[in-house]
């Protein structure tokens, strides 16, 4: 629903598993997780469809953030 949308030419979903620690316990929490891996031509103008992504993960999952990585490749098809 958030995703294919704003990229609908491809994208990759691993599961994973993480853990972080709760800023307002200070406990450490571990959960399942997802791995989301978009590749573009255009970071710059990408950045708003990943924000609006980021924010809707954050409200329907009830997380207090999600970490996103941004890094230059060389890639061919």
């Amino acid at each position: 629903e958030a995703v294919t949308p704003r990229f609908p030419d491809g994208l990759t979903v691993t599961d994973a598993y993480g853990q972080y620690r709760d800023s307002p316990t200070g406990t450490i929490s571990r959960e399942r997780s997802k791995r989301l891996t978009i590749l573009t031509d255009d970071a710059s103008a990408s950045r708003p469809r990943l924000d609006a992504i980021i924010e809707a993960y954050k409200r329907r999952f009830q997380q207090q953030s999600v970490l996103k990585v941004e890094a230059p490749v060389c890639l061919a098809f």
